[in-house]
């Protein structure tokens, strides 16, 4: 995938070897860096970013955005392509309180004894998510 000009970002969000997201008309990116707020336009110098718990912006042309809350990783920025690696994401969009609360059930219904390091940071990922949308 190419960009559509000069001045539009590649944007690309993984999260558990799965593409969350994928875009290549962005107009400035926004994450939550370990250090701070980071904003990406084209033509950014290349750089590695860690990022925290938050949220990510997508900037378009027609100043709408879209949301994605990531429960931290990297962000690796190159002049017209950022690629953001995390192990849980989801799109503020689609998020439904309802299944978030269903799936914290489950996983505190397995025994701490038996629960996965995964399923930890699913867990913390989820508890997070709740208290954002409060």
């Amino acid at each position: 995938m190419k960009p559509i000009n000069s001045t539009t970002l590649i944007v690309k969000i993984l999260a558990l070897e799965k593409i969350i997201y994928n875009n290549n008309t962005v107009d400035m990116l926004v994450l939550p860096g370990l250090e701070g707020v980071l904003a990406v336009l084209s033509q950014h110098l290349p750089m590695l970013v860690v990022l925290k718990f938050g949220i990510v912006e997508v900037h378009y042309n027609d100043r709408s955005i879209d949301r994605f809350t990531i429960s931290g990783g990297i962000a690796k920025v190159d002049s017209q392509v950022v690629d953001i690696i995390s192990m849980f994401a989801m799109n503020c969009t689609y998020i439904d309180k309802l299944k978030i609360k269903a799936r914290i059930e489950e996983i505190n219904a397995v025994t701490s004894s038996k629960q996965s390091t995964l399923l930890q940071e699913e867990h913390k990922f989820l508890i997070a998510n709740l208290e954002l949308l409060s």
